[in-house]
């Protein structure tokens, strides 16, 4: 775990990308999971960008999208543009945080995202959970 400070520090710099290490959760399963599994990039935006202005909002999302899709080699995704697969998330950046706590409620959704697209189909549609998986395992160069 890093301090504040160290968190600062390492967001100052541009080549840094913003992601996580979080293993594939049942979100019904809530014995194992880590509260970052599902509140790790709402958590940026609330955190990084809203509270404590670190990150512009254009930056954060770089840098947990393109920069990160770039770097782990995965050439269809992290831009919006024809040909690419549409992984993307709408939300309102007044709105969003995470609410995951470890415990019973480190499964729990993030407020303030409207949308979620995954291979372009909707996951969440209006703030709805919907009943879909399309999600795979992504590997480096696919």
């Amino acid at each position: 775990s890093m301090n504040e400070e160290q968190e600062w520090l390492a967001l100052g710099a541009e080549y840094v990308m913003i992601d996580t290490d979080a293993s594939p959760v049942n979100p019904s399963n809530t014995d194992s999971s880590h509260p970052r599994a599902f509140g790790a990039f709402p958590r940026v935006i609330a955190k990084y960008v809203r509270e404590d202005s670190v990150l512009s909002l254009e930056d954060a999302v770089h840098r947990m999208s393109s920069m990160a899709a770039r770097r782990l080699g995965l050439h269809d995704r992290g831009i919006i543009a024809p040909g690419m697969l549409a992984d993307l998330v709408v939300f309102d950046p007044e709105q969003i945080r995470d609410m995951a706590e470890f415990g019973a409620g480190a499964t729990r959704y993030a407020e303030g995202v409207d949308y979620l697209f995954v291979n372009g189909i909707p996951v969440i549609d209006d703030r709805d959970l919907m009943d879909v998986m399309p999600g795979r395992v992504l590997r480096r160069g696919q």
